[in-house]
């Protein structure tokens, strides 16, 4: 089946009972943010703990994201983002979410390594969240990433701050999947909804259907707004995504 990964807002009034929700739908992975108003920040401690306290079954994934704004980070802000990692990884996360760039919107080998390295001490996995989409040429990217050892890329495969979500991607997505040969996840992201999200990874993988049961299929679904109802997890939203997720499945049987 492919694998589908929440957003959850740590400064959600619903917070406590989204991270419920999640946890009785059984979706396989949640990605705990703060500030989404901000594209999503590193949450604080007792926000790790209570997710790890509910979502407490499946893979729980920590952003580390220093401030809003570019992903252009200093030194100090490299520093306070591998302690983030630490704390992360003692409170119970299973991976950490960060991306780094340099000025010229190209991936900033140096800090990308360096918080992999530190991640990968931790016991972590670690996701290239979406400034992947801020770079200027990601076909390009993706190979030093894997190189490096990232586990996942989420990215929606259309330019960052354009406001197109991934079904208006996937010619991008489909060289950044053939790029990938499977040896890295990519996560699809931005814009997923119920609606569109057979037509998607149908596009994606093409005439390799039977390779969604096996492990091979190297896609997950991402997705946060799209759930959400006055941002509360639409119980409705959340399952028409997942048992669409899981007919894709069921179809090559």
């Amino acid at each position: 089946m492919i694998p589908l990964e929440v957003c959850v807002d740590a400064d959600s009034p619903a917070f406590t009972s989204n991270l419920e929700q999640l946890k009785q739908a059984d979706v396989d992975r949640i990605e705990l943010c703060a500030s989404m108003h901000c594209e999503g920040l590193t949450p604080s401690s007792s926000a790790i703990i209570e997710a790890r306290s509910i979502f407490n079954h499946k893979e729980l994934m920590v952003m580390i994201r220093p401030r809003p704004g570019d992903f252009c980070y200093s030194k100090r802000e490299c520093e306070a983002m591998m302690l983030s990692i630490d704390t992360a990884a003692s409170l119970g996360a299973n991976g950490v979410v960060f991306g780094a760039l340099d000025e010229t919107l190209s991936l900033h080998h140096k800090n990308t390594a360096a918080l992999l390295n530190r991640a990968r001490r931790q016991g972590l996995t670690v996701t290239f969240h979406r400034a992947f989409d801020a770079i200027i040429n990601p076909k390009k990217s993706i190979l030093p990433l894997i190189d490096m050892g990232v586990t996942r890329v989420l990215t929606s495969g259309t330019p960052w701050g354009s406001g197109l979500g991934a079904d208006k991607g996937l010619a991008m997505l489909k060289k950044l999947k053939s790029a990938a040969s499977g040896h890295i996840e990519l996560v699809v992201g931005g814009g997923v909804t119920p609606e569109n999200a057979p037509f998607i990874v149908s596009s994606l993988l093409g005439q390799n259907k039977s390779l969604v049961d096996n492990g091979n299929n190297g896609i997950s679904l991402h997705c946060f707004s799209s759930v959400l109802e006055n941002g509360v997890i639409s119980n409705d939203k959340l399952s028409r995504l997942y048992n669409s997720c899981r007919a894709l499945s069921l179809e090559t049987q």
